[in-house]
């Protein structure tokens, strides 16, 4: 409908000219820019800076502490319905749905943007994780093949995305996340 927030503040695009460390850090780049944010990451981080991770994946502290120098880093898994409608162009077609694990950390993002978001806070977060990995992964074949998820009524085109579904469980389960295949089948109906 042309409506957006618009959120006051200054736009810089230089960490040098910040005039030091923030409360709360939104990490929202790509996981292979993180390397890129490093510069941004040392500006805004500080003893009792949160640094939100809102990027998919499932090893946000061990990608993002090491740039965030005394910072906390908040995993966040990220439900963000959006859908291309033009050159640039998104539609979010649902609520912001975010995780966080159990925590003080969690507790604050969850005040800060609870207007705008809902966010869970605690309860099975690593299954969360893992649940969003296999659907980003199960994702990947639409991306390939330029299509929406209509494409998975093509019987081949599903039984490729339940082996991956499938594949994300196992591995899950290998680093002790209890991510069954009864999880991954349910990622497929999604």
């Amino acid at each position: 409908d042309g409506s957006g927030v618009t959120v006051p503040g200054p736009l810089l695009t230089d960490p040098a000219r910040l005039d030091g460390p923030a409360d709360w850090v939104l990490l929202a780049v790509k996981a292979h820019q993180t390397a890129g944010a490093a510069g941004w990451l040392s500006a805004l981080c500080g003893p009792g800076t949160v640094v939100a991770v809102l990027q998919n994946g499932i090893d946000h502290v061990e990608r993002v502490g090491p740039l965030a120098g005394e910072a906390d880093v908040l995993p966040v898994v990220n439900w963000c319905p959006v859908e291309p409608v033009a050159p640039g162009r998104v539609r979010q077609r649902d609520a912001l749905r975010l995780a966080v694990p159990a925590g003080a950390a969690g507790e604050g993002l969850a005040a800060l943007l609870g207007a705008h978001a809902e966010v869970t806070v605690g309860g099975a977060f690593e299954l969360e994780a893992w649940r969003k990995l296999c659907a980003n992964a199960v994702s990947g074949v639409m991306a390939l093949a330029g299509r929406p998820a209509e494409i998975f009524a093509l019987d081949d085109v599903r039984e490729v995305a339940r082996a991956l579904a499938h594949e994300c469980a196992a591995v899950a389960r290998a680093e002790g996340v209890e991510f069954t295949d009864r999880d991954a089948d349910d990622v497929i109906a999604w």
